[in-house]
């Protein structure tokens, strides 16, 4: 299999390698359900990015769909992480419960199944079109039905977990609301671009991101 690395796909390989390092230094770290929750969001995030640095780099089109079904174990669990982390992070620990964490999955699950099985109902991608590149042959996705079910679902838990942080910001002192400020700040970028991405403001020329 040839690959056609170019400047997307570093990019994205050098985002997998940072979230992958944060991940194991959370894990090593974790004492509390906070840096437990730290560390599996990062490994999400280092999964999509992964992923997408491969299908970026990989030139048939069906193994990018296959990359791309694989983006979608960060694509589809990232925001609930967030959420959860978000949460953990403002009331020391707090857990939902059983019932109530399990139905934040209910969405992401689907999603993740529906993502593998595409082919046969097309309720994630309807299709896809090529776009050349000098180093990278990229894929602009057409959105199904259910697409827009995951991407609302997924703002929803954003926009909760941008709430949390803001609480957490006016709530604490000290280095934690430093840690907080730095949340906020990181967390929406990836999405901001998502959403910039389908209005048709940016990124749809470029074949940038399908989520």
């Amino acid at each position: 299999m040839s690959l056609q690395v170019g400047y997307y796909a570093l990019s994205l390989f050098g985002g997998a390698l940072v979230a992958g390092a944060v991940a194991v230094i959370a894990w090593k770290r974790a004492m509390t359900s906070v840096g437990r929750s730290l560390a599996f969001l990062m490994a999400a995030v280092f999964t999509w990015s992964l992923a997408a640095a491969c299908e970026a780099a990989v030139p048939a089109t069906a193994t990018k769909v296959l990359f791309s079904k694989i983006e979608y174990l960060g694509i589809a669990t990232v925001p609930v992480l967030m959420f959860l982390f978000a949460l953990r992070f403002l009331r020391s620990g707090v857990s939902l419960g059983k019932w109530r964490t399990a139905a934040l999955w209910v969405i992401p699950i689907m999603t993740l199944l529906l993502a593998a099985t595409n082919e046969k109902h097309h309720l994630i991608w309807s299709g896809f079109r090529s776009l050349g590149g000098p180093r990278e042959q990229l894929l602009i996705y057409e959105h199904g039905s259910f697409f827009w079910i995951h991407t609302g679902y997924s703002y929803i838990l954003l926009f909760a977990t941008t709430v949390f942080l803001l609480l957490a910001f006016f709530r604490f002192k000290g280095i934690h609301r430093r840690q907080a400020l730095t949340l906020l700040l990181a967390f929406p970028l990836p999405w901001i671009g998502n959403a910039l991405y389908l209005s048709g403001l940016a990124g749809a020329e470029k074949g940038y991101d399908h989520t």
